[in-house]
């Protein structure tokens, strides 16, 4: 999706701290190997990558893509035409953004 939208900078969040990690420190793992040596084939194509744990609350709309991918139901065209499941998740996270907005700005007012 980045080299389709030439993307210069990509940060690629996950919620899987061992895939992280090893992608961060280039370790291998059996298990997973042909996983890492795709992911770092492809960051090569991007300028600026790096790679962040984030815990899994944070990583929703990541897991609403995976999930309607994995069920077949995603259409390449989602990133203009937003199925209703990933609007409601970016509405929530809009709203969770919002309030810690509010409330950090409360506390700097104190």
């Amino acid at each position: 999706m980045s080299q389709n939208f030439l993307m210069q900078k990509v940060i690629v969040e996950s919620d899987n701290q061992i895939l992280i990690q090893a992608l961060k420190s280039h370790a291998s793992i059996a298990e997973i190997q042909v996983v890492l040596d795709n992911i770092r084939h492809l960051a090569r194509g991007i300028p600026s990558c790096c790679f962040t744990w984030v815990p899994r609350e944070a990583n929703s709309l990541a897991h609403e893509v995976a999930r309607l991918t994995h069920q077949g139901t995603l259409h390449q065209n989602w990133v203009v035409h937003k199925p209703i499941s990933i609007r409601n998740v970016l509405r929530k996270d809009n709203l969770a953004v919002s309030s810690w907005r509010a409330v950090a700005g409360a506390s700097s007012d104190n």
